[in-house]
């Protein structure tokens, strides 16, 4: 079959039979079968598959009968194959063979060029080990040679009376002999593994001893004389022999130790009983005992007098050995030069102001410690040379002679078990003493005694700088605690009074006669004790963030001083959120107090019905006495709640008096509306029994005339309120009871 009858056989088919899925992978014949048989009968499914094997069948042959002929011819084409393949098979055999001897070949060459290098790395490496061993020896001896011409240590050798040239000069030879000793310790440690070496070893470290002995002398010379050179190459000489602390122990032992000594002289003379006191105990390592100075020897002074002392005697060796640019990494002189002689001096002799129990002594003590910290960090001339003085370990040992958590843990005691005692005690009937020209005034002794502690909390006479943190939590504390008890004391007590003995009152009455039963319940604070209440609040939050300004000192970083303010803040907000709730009873009792006036507004209905009034043209007496009390408040008391809170006060009391007089006034106004249309109901029935008109009566003059006396009445209470310095227009239960008063008004008009 042609690719032509192909198409044709294609054409004819089936839209439903399409012979392209059979080559998709994922055809499944049982699937197909039983997708198809719901619309096409199997009989016709099987004669489209027969006839579509068909059409594959013959188009099968014609593709194996088109190059059938070809097939056949191949044979005949391929009859010489054999015989070319030995052909070939010689020449390879050929080459492969020169190929393999060649190989083994170069494999002898390489193995005996390892072999060679082998021997000559051995050979390399035993006269680089005889090289060693002969420079070791012939540079010790050189050392040997070149100490050996060295004066004996001692006078003869850069005595007291030496000329700088002659230190200086010294000083130089010594340089070339503590090169020799550096390479001939690089020497030692890189044949450190070899018996020869490990047998010079001793001599070696008896060198490098003699050369550090010449060297102290020289040092102590040289800082004697101030000869800058001879500073620079001795300096250099311990570094290169990796010595540096031997050069902080001349520096401690010669410049150091005489200058404590010197100030603590002074000081014993100066010091009264100094004759009586006994000696310290002996220094651990020095050959002779410490002066006898007083036991109790004042550290403040002594550190004092020292850190004059090091400006004359230890500034000029300081400012050139931290300056210096050769090896200045290799040496603390700030920490184990001074730093650690001072400390033996302290542990010795100030140990009676390093007690935590003598607060006053511990606090001017650990600031004097500071103070002497900082002026060594002073001669530093570069971060990292100060990074390395306090990671030292006299400078960590120094730090911990004070025991800043015991203090302050006494301090915390102090001052927050003072406060503690001093709110459990105080009410707001308790007036704060006279106050100090330092201290704010203020109206309660409970707000005084917070003050007090909040003071204490950032005095620099009891703060210490590295307790920053502590003590303004401590303050912190304080005016939360505070606040607390403002909350307390603001809260009502038992059947709605409220509690004025302090939160330290007992709730619960005891026995009679036991001691702490209360003899009456607590009585509510009065008026005049909330307004200092509020007074102080307003003022303590002002003290407390003035108060904390200056605390954080002037090296404090800028981000700890946005924080401290960002908190102080909080706490004055916090002050004035728990004075939120005195505020509240205030404007309770001044509302509560002018609306007892409103207990005559009934009496007005009662007064128009009974007699026979005239329409009225004056408001009523009680509109005049509504807000008294709050105008006679704020004229006593206007200076102690300040412009600002003094006008808050009175639109809240003007606010509560408004909403109650609204209120009653609608109560009022709707009885009298039932009442009216009871008698109106009455009169009617009674006129159509007597046979007169319905529609005469005059049961609504006396409703109106209450409504006119009621408008007066308001119209009286608004000038009273904008007499006060408040506008009633802005208070929503004034317009509430206008909206009252018209609603009557517009009510009767319409049954009228």
């Amino acid at each position: 079959m042609t690719v032509a009858s192909q198409d044709t056989r294609f054409r004819s088919l089936p839209a439903w039979f399409k012979p392209g899925e059979f080559a998709d992978p994922a055809f499944s014949a049982a699937t197909y079968v039983a997708d198809l048989q719901q619309y096409v009968p199997l009989e016709v499914l099987h004669q489209e598959l027969q006839a579509h094997l068909s059409v594959l069948h013959g188009d099968l042959v014609e593709v194996i009968n088109k190059d059938y002929e070809g097939f056949l011819h191949l044979t005949s084409r391929l009859t010489s194959v054999q015989g070319a393949v030995k052909r070939i098979e010689g020449p390879l055999a050929v080459v492969k063979a020169r190929a393999s001897a060649t190989r083994d070949a170069l494999l002898a060459e390489s193995h005996a060029l390892t072999r060679g290098l082998a021997a000559r790395a051995d050979a390399a490496a035993s006269r680089g080990l005889l090289e060693l061993m002969q420079d070791l020896t012939h540079v010790l001896s050189k050392v040997d040679k070149l100490l050996a011409e060295l004066p004996p240590p001692g006078d003869a050798f850069l005595g007291k009376h030496s000329s700088p040239e002659a230190v200086e000069g010294q000083c130089h030879v010594l340089n070339r002999v503590t090169a020799e000793v550096a390479r001939l310790q690089y020497q030692v440690k890189k044949g450190q593994d070899l018996a020869f070496v490990q047998t010079l070893a001793p001599r070696i470290v008896a060198a490098a001893d003699r050369l550090q002995t010449y060297l102290d002398l020289a040092l102590e010379a040289a800082i004697r004389q101030q000869v800058p050179t001879a500073l620079g190459a001795c300096l250099n000489s311990y570094a290169s022999i990796n010595r540096p602390q031997a050069a902080e122990q001349v520096v401690r032992s010669t410049l150091t130790r005489p200058l404590v000594e010197q100030t603590l002289a002074a000081l014993r003379e100066t010091t009264p009983g100094a004759a009586g006191a006994a000696a310290p105990a002996q220094r651990p390592g020095s050959g002779a005992a410490p002066a006898a100075v007083p036991p109790a020897a004042p550290l403040p002074a002594f550190l004092e007098a020292l850190t004059r002392g090091m400006a004359d005697e230890l500034g000029p060796f300081l400012a050139h050995a931290m300056a210096t640019s050769s090896g200045v990494h290799a040496f603390e002189f700030l920490g184990n030069g001074v730093l650690a002689e001072v400390l033996e001096a302290v542990q010795a002799r100030c140990g009676a102001d390093l007690s935590p129990g003598v607060p006053h002594a511990f606090h001017v003590g650990a600031r004097a410690g500071d103070a002497f910290l900082e002026a060594l960090e002073s001669h530093a001339t570069a971060q990292a040379q100060v990074a390395r003085f306090r990671a030292c370990q006299p400078y960590s040992a120094f730090m911990k002679l004070w025991n800043l958590p015991v203090y302050f843990s006494l301090q915390f005691q102090d001052i927050a078990g003072t406060l503690e005692r001093r709110l459990g005690e105080a009410g707001l009937a308790d007036e704060a003493a006279p106050p100090s020209p330092s201290s704010p005034a203020f109206h309660l002794a409970a707000t005084a005694a917070t003050w007090q502690a909040l003071a204490a909390s950032a005095n620099p006479g009891s703060s210490l700088p590295r307790l920053a943190d502590r003590f303004f939590r401590l303050g912190l504390m304080s005016l939360a605690r505070y606040a607390s008890w403002v909350r307390d004391v603001a809260a009502p007590g038992p059947e709605g009074s409220v509690g004025g003995g302090g939160p330290g009152a007992s709730s619960e009455p005891g026995p009679p006669g036991a001691p702490g039963a209360p003899s009456a319940p607590p009585s509510p604070p009065s008026n005049v004790s909330l307004a200092r209440l509020l007074a102080d609040l307003a003022t303590l939050g002002e003290a407390a963030q003035a108060c904390w300004a200056p605390a954080a000192g002037p090296g404090t970083p800028g981000e700890a001083c946005e924080a401290c303010a960002r908190a102080a803040a909080v706490a004055a907000e916090s002050l004035a959120a728990a004075g939120e709730g005195a505020r509240a009873r205030l404007v309770a009792a001044l509302a509560e107090e002018c609306t007892a006036a409103l207990s005559q507004l009934r009496g007005i209905v009662a007064s128009f019905r009974m007699a026979n009034r005239r329409a009225p043209a004056a408001p009523s007496p009680y509109a005049g006495r509504l807000l008294a009390p709050l105008a006679a408040f704020l004229a006593a008391h206007a200076g102690l709640l300040g412009a600002d809170a003094a006008a808050r006060l009175a639109r809240e009391v003007a606010e509560g008096v408004a909403g109650a007089y609204a209120s009653l006034a609608a109560d009022t106004l709707a009885a009298l509306e039932k009442t009216e249309s009871s008698l109106r109901r009455l009169k009617s029935r009674q006129r159509m029994a007597d046979g007169e008109d319905t529609s005469k009566g005059s049961g609504l003059e006396t409703q109106a005339l209450i409504l006119l006396q009621l408008d007066l009445d308001v119209q009286a209470f608004a000038s009273h309120i904008q007499e006060l310095g408040v506008d009633h227009g802005s208070l929503p239960a004034f317009q509430r009871l206008r909206e009252v008063i018209k609603a009557a008004q517009a009510g009767g008009e319409g049954q009228m």
